[in-house]
């Protein structure tokens, strides 16, 4: 009698060194993120001075919404899409510094506690402007790595504004692991 072999996506434990890894990679980001929250002014999260259209408190809240978009689907039993286009897009977080803070420890939170099982997702995505979402195969620790370098993404936008305010940043601030490794590499 032979036996169907496991597909990489079955539902496999986060107690394997990829899984640990990228949820600690998340929490050292999501950190990052919140020590330079704690050390800027309230008016810095909603000041647009500058040359950018959106302000620090509207990319604090883009990365928080990311991250919860990703909790909500991860819990369920069925395999109801991932959609990250259809946030709840939450005024008091981006306008509130102490608000921002409180969704990063929760964030936090769930990250440290909760089981992650790498299996797959349905990731929902509006590919065009002009179409409806399409749907695309996925797992978990992919998305889990998606909410990882989005966050990077969207924190060297926040340390560009905050440059423009005149707030100092250190310079691992919003910089991609691999960038990092390359520079690394490069000396």
């Amino acid at each position: 009698m032979s036996t169907i072999p496991k597909p990489y996506f079955e539902q496999t434990p986060c107690s394997d060194s990829e899984g640990v890894a990228l949820i600690e990679l998340n929490l050292s980001i999501l950190r990052r993120l919140m020590a330079k929250l704690k050390d800027i002014k309230e008016q810095d999260m909603t000041d647009n001075t500058g040359r950018h259209h959106a302000t620090i408190g509207m990319h604090v809240r883009h990365i928080i919404e990311f991250y919860q978009a990703f909790f909500q689907v991860i819990d369920k039993q069925e395999n109801s899409p991932l959609c990250y286009d259809n946030r709840k897009r939450d005024v008091e977080i981006e306008e509130s510094k102490q608000n921002a803070i409180i969704a990063l420890e929760n964030i936090q939170e769930i990250l440290m506690t909760r089981e992650f099982y790498n299996r797959d997702v349905l990731l929902s995505a509006t590919l065009s402007p002009n179409a409806s979402a399409s749907t695309i195969k996925s797992t978990i620790y992919r998305e889990l790595f998606y909410v990882l370098e989005h966050s990077i993404h969207h924190m060297a936008i926040i340390k560009m504004i905050g440059n423009t305010l005149n707030i100092r940043f250190d310079e691992m601030f919003g910089v991609a692991n691999s960038t990092l490794a390359w520079r690394q590499s490069a000396k």
